[in-house]
Order: structure tokens, then C-alpha cells, then sequence
């Protein structure tokens, strides 16, 4: 088994923010390098993990875990980094779209109104 250690404080700044840094993560870790089995991501110095930024490195871990059939393992994560990551898990299920039709009601006259809505 072939593991490989990444430092995101050499790819990244000490401050996770925003989606597009977990989008470039990923892209560089397509391009810089050979596929392996297992993945070690050290959070070593990182000091700040935004919740944009964990929900779209969950979307694109479970995308390259996918495509590359690598396993991506979290190193030196603090607690809080790693209860995010899990409550974003949590979220990212699929959706299905919810179809809601509503019955249109038309009164030409006060009264029928009134009688419809006193009627329950």
C-alpha cells in the first residue's frame, strides 16, 4: 500500500476560507500527483477551516476518492476541523426535488370567502 503525506500548509494558507481553495487542492492533487492508495492530508499549522470551505473539500474528497479509488485520510486535525468535516457529511446527501402544487381558490364575493374559511 502506497501512502503519500501532504502538508496543506505548503499548498495552502494557514487559513482554510473559501470553496475555490478546496477546489485547487484537489486540482493540484490530480496534476502533481502519481495516483496512490492512501492519501494523508497533515493539518499541521492550520489555524482556521471555514464551513464553505469544509462542505466543498467534502464534495471533492468523495469525488476523488471516487475517480482515483484512493482513500484520503485527515492528519493532525484539530477537533473542531473534524467535527465540521462530519456535520457537513451529514448534509451533503442527495436531494430529491420536492413537487408542490397548491389548490387556487377564486371568490367573486366576500361572503363565499368568509363561508369557505369559517367552514372548518
Amino acid at each position: 500500500m502506497v501512502t503519500k503525506e501532504i502538508s496543506l500548509l505548503n499548498w495552502l494558507n494557514p487559513s482554510l476560507d473559501t470553496r475555490e481553495a478546496a477546489t485547487r487542492l484537489f486540482e493540484m492533487l490530480r496534476t502533481s500527483h502519481p495516483p496512490c492508495s492512501e492519501i494523508e492530508f497533515d493539518f499541521s499549522g492550520i489555524l482556521f477551516m471555514s464551513r464553505s470551505f469544509a462542505d466543498q473539500f467534502h464534495k471533492e474528497r468523495m469525488a476523488f476518492q471516487a475517480d482515483t479509488n484512493s482513500l484520503i485520510v485527515l492528519k493532525n486535525a484539530a477537533y473542531d476541523f473534524i467535527q465540521t468535516l462530519e456535520v457537513v457529511a451529514r448534509t451533503q446527501t442527495s436531494r430529491r426535488k420536492v413537487s408542490a402544487t397548491h389548490q387556487v381558490l377564486t371568490f367573486s364575493k366576500l361572503g363565499a370567502m368568509q363561508d369557505y374559511m369559517f367552514a372548518w
